[in-house]
């Protein structure tokens, strides 16, 4: 099977590798907004799942605080007053003294979240019936034991409102009162106020004594939670009002007759509200508020009844007030789950709507919410599948924090300031989905990144080069580029005679002891292995990683593997293996750098004139006797790092131009006193040279002898030819080399 035949990339384009991870980002981003915008059947169902998930969270954090002087009081028959009063139902007579001790507190309007459907059995009338006899004494005590109207004086004598709960069954019970208003029969059947057909209310004499009836029904959302309370209810075609609304109507005293706040929604109109002459109630479709919870359980002051019946309740906590009568009593069960606690008593919840109307503090969903949370979803869901796989994990965690935040404080400050429950739940999940997305993809691409850069350079530079490739990221691409690198060639004198005293298995250990130090010293030197040709090894540096510095670590590698050569030297005299001596060429100049080849077999590899000119200068240290040669470009870019002697001005076979040619003896800041003054000595000698002054070069290049007798020998040779056929008065001290 073949290779794709053209160019092999390590990561696609920068541009086109962010498109996949845009293109999902987006997909995902328009596919929520269109469930919202549809949100049929059972999607609806799972949205509003959520939604109500979103909200109970949003509202533990997003209500407004109850003030501290809230008229509105809870007198709790709770689990003492039971213990110390007797079980529940009370008898009538202890309702007729709680109120009147109420009454003569200063409370003002005394709710009850209670029902009272049945008269109380009077006891001297029950006796009467059960004797069957006429007796004076107990006609004449009927009206001493009659509970029932004894509590209706204790009503009357007050503010008092009574509840009474609305039924489907046409099954009346008790007495009802004057409704809030009466509607036509025609917007009755349009408006979606739910319609009952029947009651649960109060015996005639309670209902008569008190000054209003409000229905208490609650309506919890299907998942069991309570979290909007029904304001208006329709029995036939008349709208009552819950506790709540009837109790704050007495309280306030002249709030004016209500009016239904309805709009045309083309043919459909639709309940937005109910309007008084002082304050309007914003509702749903269906005549609901969301229940304007203000805090944890306990948030609306609490009296026990106890407290009460003994005379011991604050007379400040009660006067003036707006009392609720009702029970968080476990055994009575009028405890609800809601939304802002798991477990809340049901006058507490009448007790809410009533300090929440008082304050005109009424959070509610407008008809354009969920408009308002699809335009979201798609600005931050549009800017995140943008913007996020063009951050790095650290940026892109501080935007999916960051964002979510603005989100909440825009959810927050929308509710407790406009009281608008505006849902930014979407809007965050979609953010939230974005950036793990985009986490994920970044792991699994970056993981297939890291296996195929490992995989397709790990044999041309080190470790460390390859963890700086992925910590530096980018395009690191193999297709062809031309650069600015340096270049090295370095091969084995006299190899080929040297390894026919081998066989192939020893020769083959032979090079493996000699190169693997020799690509050590590479790769500690940042260079990249080109390749491995019998003995030669090639390696140049600026690329992959760029390097500015590329010249100055080709050159320390050249010096860095002749010291690495003299220890290899060491180990195989000990082995009994020939001392090893090397050419090094380096050379830095424009060159072509990728992935080249055919579709057979393709590798990582540079080209150009510099490459073939450092192959050329490895050949002349032979030539030279040195063990490194470098060229002018190299030696320019790093002659303040190394201590040079210039070699000669060559012009190599098949080149026209002149090349200097240097030799590299150390860093300069290593050079001893006697090296920097051997190099000062070559450096006349061959000034004298360049000058055809031969008899004081010649007689420099004597006194160097001594110390590199191979190199001097080639300048002494020359001198002595030039005595004899000089080179004429235009020579400029170039010396044309015949062979490669």
């Amino acid at each position: 099977m073949t290779q794709t035949p053209t160019k092999l990339r390590l990561l696609i384009d920068k541009e086109r590798g962010k498109f996949l991870p845009i293109f999902l980002g987006l997909v995902l981003v328009f596919s929520l907004a269109a469930l919202l915008f549809v949100s049929a059947g059972p999607i609806n169902d799972w949205i509003q799942t959520l939604e109500n998930i979103s909200y109970d969270l949003q509202l533990r954090h997003a209500y407004k605080p109850l003030s501290k002087d809230t008229p509105v009081v809870i007198v709790d028959i709770d689990d003492p007053s039971i213990a110390a009063e007797g079980r529940w139902p009370w008898p009538r007579k202890k309702l007729a003294e709680l109120t009147s001790k109420l009454g003569t507190l200063g409370a003002k309007v005394i709710a009850f979240d209670l029902t009272f459907p049945e008269a109380e059995k009077n006891i001297v009338t029950q006796i009467l019936e059960d004797s069957g006899e006429n007796i004076p004494a107990l006609e004449k005590m009927k009206d001493q034991f009659d509970y029932d109207a004894l509590f209706a004086k204790s009503l009357s004598s007050t503010g008092s409102v009574l509840g009474f709960i609305l039924k489907t069954e046409q099954e009346p019970q008790g007495a009802i009162g004057t409704p809030l208003l009466t509607i036509t029969p025609e917007l009755s059947e349009q408006i979606g106020l739910p319609r009952f057909n029947g009651y649960i209310s109060n015996i005639a004499i309670l209902e008569s004594a008190a000054k209003k009836e409000g229905f208490i029904n609650a309506s919890p959302d299907p998942d069991g939670v309570l979290r909007f309370s029904p304001l208006l209810l329709q029995l036939e075609n008349n709208i009552y009002g819950d506790l709540a609304l009837q109790a704050t109507l007495l309280f306030l005293g002249d709030a004016g007759l209500p009016k239904l706040l309805i709009e045309s929604y083309g043919d459909q109109p639709v309940l937005e509200g109910i309007e008084f002459n002082t304050f309007t109630i914003p509702t749903d479709s269906w005549g609901r508020i969301l229940i304007p919870f203000r805090g944890k359980p306990h948030t609306i002051p609490y009296v026990s009844a106890e407290d009460v019946m003994q005379g011991k309740a604050p007379a400040e906590k009660i006067q003036g007030k707006l009392v609720f009568i009702g029970s968080s009593a476990t055994a009575l069960g009028d405890l609800y789950a809601t939304a802002i606690a798991p477990i809340y008593a049901g006058v507490e919840v009448h007790a809410t709507i009533a300090a929440g109307i008082l304050d005109h503090y009424f959070p509610y969903k407008p008809a354009w919410g969920k408009g308002a949370s699809i335009a979201l979803v798609l600005l931050f869901g549009v800017l995140c599948a943008i913007l996020l796989p063009h951050l790095g994990p650290l940026l892109a965690s501080a935007a999916t924090i960051v964002f979510p935040l603005i989100l909440f404080w825009l959810g927050r400050g929308m509710w407790v300031y406009q009281g608008i429950v505006l849902s930014v739940f979407f809007p965050i999940f979609i953010i939230l989905i974005l950036y793990v997305f985009n986490i994920a993809y970044g792991y699994f691409f970056e993981s297939r990144h890291r296996k195929e850069l490992r995989t397709v350079f790990g044999q041309y530079v080190p470790p460390a080069c390859i963890d700086e490739m992925l910590k530096m990221g980018g395009d690191f691409s193999l297709h062809g580029e031309t650069k600015e690198l340096s270049v090295l060639f370095t091969d084995i004198r006299g190899f080929t005679s040297l390894s026919e005293r081998f066989t192939a298995a020893e020769t083959k250990q032979l090079l493996n002891q000699f190169l693997t130090p020799m690509t050590q010293v590479i790769f500690d030197d940042q260079g990249t292995i080109d390749k491995y040709v019998g003995d030669m090894i090639v390696a140049f540096w600026g690329a992959p990683l760029e390097d500015p510095k590329n010249a100055y670590h080709a050159v320390l590698a050249a010096l860095d593997m002749q010291a690495k050569l003299k220890e290899v030297n060491v180990a195989f005299k000990a082995e009994n293996k020939p001392e090893l001596k090397i050419g090094i060429g380096v050379n830095t100049g424009p060159m072509s750098v990728g992935d080249m080849g055919s579709k057979f077999r393709r590798a990582y590899t540079v080209l150009g004139d510099a490459v073939n000119l450092a192959s050329r200068l490895e050949s002349l240290t032979k030539y030279y006797s040195v063990g490194i040669i470098i060229g002018e470009e190299t030696q320019r870019k790093t002659a303040t790092d190394f201590l040079y002697r210039k070699l000669d001005s060559v012009r190599v076979q098949g080149k026209e131009k002149v090349v200097h040619i240097y030799e590299p003896l150390c860093e300069l800041s290593k050079a001893t006193p006697d090296l920097r003054s051997q190099v000062d000595l070559h450096h006349k000698a061959f000034d004298a040279y360049l000058h055809q002054r031969w008899d004081e070069a010649e007689l420099f290049f004597q006194q160097l002898a001594s110390i590199s007798e191979g190199l001097y020998h080639v300048y002494l040779q020359r001198i002595a030819h030039f005595r004899t056929s000089p080179p004429g008065p235009q020579w400029d001290g170039t010396y044309i080399l015949e062979s490669k």
